[in-house]
């Protein structure tokens, strides 16, 4: 009984996606407000080193701070600044797409890996 209960515990804790699967540079391919199907045209672009640090390229502004993943959600926070979070909806070697809540809208971000 006590095994089964074990193992049910570190079933629970495990990642679906670990941190290092973030790692490298990820240039946005698609950015789309899901309320009104727009495409976003600015660019959001990702490095995410293996030291838990980011540096996120906004095209007119770079900003760095620390990240990591848990459960379904990519933590990041902006260095002094406070914590931001995103669902990631999918993630594997090539692709990481991303929904975000940016000021009440509900938005769709498809990054590719270089």
């Amino acid at each position: 009984m006590w095994t089964l209960c074990f193992c049910l515990i570190i079933a629970c804790q495990q990642q679906k996606w670990p941190d290092e699967a973030l790692h490298g540079q990820w240039d946005s391919s698609s950015w789309i407000n899901l309320n009104t199907q727009k495409e976003i045209s600015s660019q959001l672009d990702f490095n995410f080193k293996s030291d838990g640090r980011y540096e996120l390229d906004y095209g007119t502004k770079l900003v760095e701070g620390k990240f990591w993943i848990e459960s379904d959600y990519l933590h990041t926070i902006e260095d002094q600044q406070s914590e931001m979070k995103v669902k990631i909806l999918s993630l594997n070697q090539d692709s990481l797409v991303i929904d975000m809540n940016r000021g009440g809208h509900m938005e769709r971000v498809i990054l590719l890996k270089q």
